[in-house]
């Protein structure tokens, strides 16, 4: 899906810049091989809140990433890349994780509300 410091695709743009989910969802879908199953929630419009779903996880697909969008700003977002929830032969039972902004290198911004000015060509994705 991503990883800190590489290259956004498609998918990753339109998540940060725009919180859309169908292109981010469809290159998930054609990894089928190493991805079990996906998750979308729909926004959360104030800024605070929850949102329950379920995740099928096995053996093989122990690792978990997610991303969501910062709103407003440039093509800012949060997330964690390829969390094992198995440790050893163990299921993890619960867990908390601090979450840090990263940038996805594809927008110029600089503020909150800087209008859209794309980063051309793509930069890495940094924190």
């Amino acid at each position: 899906m991503w990883v800190a410091g590489g290259q956004s695709t498609p998918g990753m743009k339109s998540m940060a810049e725009f919180g859309g989910q169908s292109t981010l969802n469809n290159e998930m879908r054609a990894q089928r091989s190493n991805v079990l199953d996906t998750l979308s929630f729909t926004v959360i419009y104030a800024g605070t809140g929850t949102r329950k779903g379920s995740l099928d996880v096995d053996g093989s697909h122990s690792l978990v990433s997610l991303v969501s969008m910062v709103a407003p700003s440039p093509d800012w977002f949060v997330g964690v890349h390829d969390l094992d929830l198995c440790n050893g032969a163990t299921w993890t039972q619960s867990m908390t994780v601090d979450l840090f902004p990263y940038d996805a290198g594809t927008d110029s911004g600089l503020k909150f509300a800087s209008a859209n000015s794309a980063t051309n060509p793509r930069s890495r994705s940094i924190v």
